[in-house]
Formats: C-alpha cells, sequence, structure tokens
C-alpha cells in the first residue's frame, strides 16, 4: 500500500475524555492497523480522568500533535456567586470584541497555532480530515485552502449539526452572528472535497443547508457509527438467570429525556399492578454520570443508577434482556454509537422516544422496538424474550464493523 499522508484533527482526541474523541480514535486505529502513518492536532489533556479509548491510540503510525486550550477558564469552568458570575461575563464579553459568530466555540483563540501546525504538516498530497465540534477548525482548515496555502483533500466530518444546533451558543446568537456562522459553513463545504456525517438525516440536513450549490451534492457521505470487534467481551462461562429480566442503559442522559423517565415509571407502576410476577424478576440498571433523575424511581428499588462503567458495561450486555434507548427530542433523528457499541450482542433495543429518524431506521433494521407502539412494558417485555426470534434480526450488522467503515473512508481518499 502507498504510505498516503493523513492528517486528523479532532479537539477531544484521546486522552482527553469524552465521546466526542471516540470515532475518530477508533478510524485513526483502523488507519494504522493498515499501515497509514497518521498525524493528528488535538488540545492537550490537563488533567482529570482519561478516556477509555486512549490506550487504542498509542501506537505505531499515530503522532498527536497537542495545542494548549487557550479558552478562558472563567467559562470553561465556572464558579459560583457574584463574583463568579461577573468573571464569567467579563470573558464572554472580550471574546465577543474579536469574535462575530458564537463566542463558545473553544477554538476562536486557536486559528494562528493551528494554521502554523497544519502548514507544516499538510501538502497536497495529504488526505486532511477535521471532525467538528468544535466547527471553527473545520474554517480555518477550509480557509487555508480557499486562499491556496495549503491543497489537501479535504474530509469534514460533521459528528453533530452545526447550523441550528442547540450547544456551543448557537441557539441563542442574534441575526448577525447567526449570519456569520452561515457564511463559515458555506466556505467550509465549497472548499472541502466530501461532507461527511454518521447518520443519513444528518447528512441531508447539512445539504440543505448548503442547497444553493446543487453540484455540491456529491462531496455529502455518510459514514456510520461502528462496532469494534476487538472491544465484543466474549460469551460468559457462567450460565445467565433465565429468571432475571434485566433491561440495560449506558451513557449520558440528555436534556429532554426526563419525559421518558417518567414514562418508565409509569409503565412499572402500571406493570407492578398488573403482572407482580414479572415486576419482581424485572432488574434495571442505568450507567450514567446524571444521577439527578434517580429520584424519579424511588418508588421502584428493582431501578439501579450507578456511575458509567466503561467497557464492563459489554459484560451486562451478554446478560441482558433488551437495551433502553432514551430520545430527547433534539435528537431523535440521529443515531448514538452506543448503538452499534451494542450491535454484536444481538440485544433488541427498547426506545423511548417521540419518533423520530433513529425509531424509524432501527425498526426497518429489525433491531428494536418502540415503546409507544405497545400498550404496556409487559408486551415490550414479551417481544423482547418471548417473541425474539420473530420480532428482531440481526444477521445484517457485520458491515457496521469497524474495518468495513475504514475501506469506506478510504475510497475518499486521494
Amino acid at each position: 500500500m502507498s504510505q498516503k499522508k493523513i492528517v486528523i484533527v479532532n479537539y477531544g482526541f484521546p486522552p482527553n475524555p469524552g465521546i466526542g474523541g471516540r470515532r475518530w480514535a477508533k478510524l485513526a486505529k483502523g488507519l494504522a492497523e493498515k499501515g497509514y502513518k497518521i498525524d493528528v492536532i488535538s488540545c492537550e489533556f490537563l488533567k482529570g480522568d482519561t478516556s477509555p479509548w486512549t490506550k487504542e491510540t498509542i501506537r505505531e503510525g499515530i503522532q498527536l500533535h497537542s495545542l494548549p486550550v487557550k479558552y478562558p477558564n472563567w467559562i470553561r469552568k465556572p464558579g459560583s456567586g457574584f463574583f463568579a458570575g461577573l468573571k464569567y461575563r467579563l470573558a464572554v464579553n472580550y471574546i465577543k470584541l474579536f469574535e462575530k459568530g458564537t463566542v463558545f466555540d473553544p477554538t476562536v483563540f486557536w486559528q494562528s497555532q493551528f494554521s502554523k501546525l497544519l502548514l507544516k504538516l499538510c501538502d497536497s498530497d495529504s488526505n486532511l480530515i477535521i471532525t467538528g465540534a468544535p466547527f471553527n477548525l473545520m474554517y480555518y482548515g477550509a480557509l487555508l485552502k480557499k486562499e491556496g496555502k495549503i491543497n489537501p483533500n479535504l474530509i469534514v466530518d460533521f459528528r453533530d449539526p452545526w447550523i441550528g444546533a442547540a450547544n456551543y451558543g448557537m441557539a441563542n446568537l442574534n441575526a448577525s452572528r447567526s449570519n456569520e456562522e452561515l457564511k463559515k459553513y458555506l466556505l467550509v463545504c465549497e472548499h472541502s472535497d466530501y461532507v461527511l456525517s454518521p447518520n443519513e438525516a444528518l447528512t441531508q440536513e447539512l445539504f440543505e443547508i448548503d442547497y444553493s450549490n446543487k453540484n455540491h451534492s456529491i462531496k455529502f457521505k455518510t459514514l456510520t457509527h461502528f462496532f469494534d470487534a476487538e472491544d465484543v467481551v466474549k460469551p460468559a462461562k457462567n450460565e445467565p438467570n433465565n429468571k432475571e429480566i434485566l433491561l440495560l442503559y449506558g451513557g449520558t442522559l440528555y436534556d429532554g429525556t426526563k419525559q421518558h423517565l417518567e414514562s418508565l415509571k409509569q409503565d412499572l407502576e402500571e406493570l407492578k399492578i398488573e403482572d407482580e410476577g414479572t415486576y419482581n424478576r424485572l432488574k434495571i440498571e442505568i450507567y450514567t454520570p446524571e444521577h439527578n433523575y434517580r429520584d424519579i424511581f424511588n418508588a421502584h428499588e428493582n431501578v439501579f443508577f450507578s456511575k458509567p462503567i466503561g467497557k464492563q458495561i459489554f459484560e451486562k450486555a451478554q446478560k441482558a434482556t433488551g437495551i433502553l434507548l432514551f430520545y430527547a427530542d433534539r435528537n431523535k433523528d440521529y443515531p448514538t454509537s452506543k448503538i452499534f457499541d451494542f450491535l454484536p450482542y444481538k440485544k433488541p433495543f427498547i426506545v423511548f422516544s417521540n419518533g423520530g429518524e433513529v425509531t424509524s431506521y432501527l425498526k426497518e433494521k429489525k433491531w428494536a422496538v418502540s415503546r409507544s407502539d405497545y400498550s404496556g412494558l409487559k408486551q415490550v417485555l414479551h417481544e423482547c424474550s418471548i417473541n425474539s426470534e420473530s420480532t428482531f434480526d440481526f444477521s445484517n450488522f457485520d458491515s457496521f464493523g469497524l474495518m468495513h467503515k475504514v475501506e469506506e473512508l478510504e475510497r475518499w481518499f486521494r
């Protein structure tokens, strides 16, 4: 294989914690296994917990270049009280003097140091991959290409929506600052060779924002999330407890999911009255940082909240009857990476959502049931256990493996 040059820009790349580094840490690992040499640009790791994917990126073929954060601590880690609030407002107003778009992109002061490093690492033979959020990194890279300072094969990867997003202060921008972000986005689309996203709904959304230039349609591609075969836990030697019904959830509980947790509580109350035997066999384990929702289930001792347990959750998945998914309205069209991490265990997903593309996609694949399609939790549990072979089909999941996605990515390389 020819030694194609690859530069990956991922602000939260490991050892930085958080799910934002998972997608390209895995893809970088897969590319390195195929013999590519990869330079990665990320923000420096400060302190605290490290990413669970750090070890996978410490390998031959991956060279990490970390840049100082430079974003004010007064905003990154706001304290409480009058003086903390005063410092926060001062920092926000200071950034507004220099930044015409959102002030909550943590790379607003990165352009100079980032551009210098890109000029050093990139040439006309390079495949430059920039993933966002944060999105200014895409803009800085596309601007260098527009100015003719670099001419790589530029691939931008949207893990999240940009225009119209609920985070990074995008939802509260005035007309002038919103228009500035739109101009950045359109410049990125114009000067990118490919625009990727992890799902068809977001890909279509990104294209429609750029609808004024139909010639760009060929640039927009979907590279779905995936599972890594090396993460799959081998079957446990102990026989599963067939008397226990285990429902499992792992991950963040975003704003807007409370309504679904309340629905689950109501389901449990009705199940206890309707079929106390099934209720007593049922156990729900929720592994999340958001323990503030625990009080919803105070009346139900069979619901357990714990902090995230990393890859150990897959050992739990082997014994589970089903995997719970809770989607806030703003996220209901965007499948998360956890879906694909759980696929190899062939456990049905139970989706709590007000419709959306995710529910439709999972039902079409025959990987899930929607809670709203059934009269009660008892019927859902019956589908996931007694009728599972006729309701679900996991024979089609192999194409969502990491190395299959690496091969898809290679098709867009120069």
